[in-house]
């Protein structure tokens, strides 16, 4: 997907499930129903998203600040309270589409975290993060697809 595409197309009001794993596998070990809202920042050269699920009990929220870089590509400002409470990631580009990649743990060993954002259509929105463990396997940690609110 592009990213001026997600730029454009992408505020509004999202109504759809999140999936967590823990561990690779079919099935996801959690799944709930979730909210996003998207809004335009920053003249429209940014995005600001809030969003919200359920594990167990517990209400979890994320934010992310999104913007363009000088390259064409996106990079953002992530922060969870489930994922990554205790501060905010910084997601580095992935050539132009929409896909960041951030990094955490040990400075010797560190682990990526991927996330991608895609639009099957202007009614449709999918994030989904990748876990990369040191030695480069990936496996998929969360799965969020929306369908336009209203």
């Amino acid at each position: 997907m592009e990213m001026q595409r997600l730029l454009e197309d992408a505020v509004g009001e999202w109504v759809g499930e999140y999936r967590l794993w823990f561990r690779p596998q079919v099935e996801p070990d959690a799944q709930s129903e979730s909210h996003a809202t998207v809004t335009s920042e920053l003249r429209g050269s940014g995005l600001l998203l809030r969003y919200d699920w359920r594990y167990e009990a517990d209400l979890q929220e994320g934010l992310a600040i999104i913007g363009r870089t000088d390259g064409g590509g996106l990079q953002m400002g992530w922060s969870d309270t489930f994922h990554y409470k205790d501060g905010v990631m910084h997601n580095d580009a992935v050539g132009t589409t929409a896909v960041v990649l951030g990094h955490y743990g040990p400075t010797e060993a560190p682990w990526g975290w991927r996330t991608e954002f895609a639009m099957p259509s202007r009614e449709e929105l999918e994030i989904r993060a990748f876990n990369i463990l040191p030695d480069g396997q990936e496996a998929l940690a969360t799965e969020a697809r929306y369908r336009r609110a209203g």
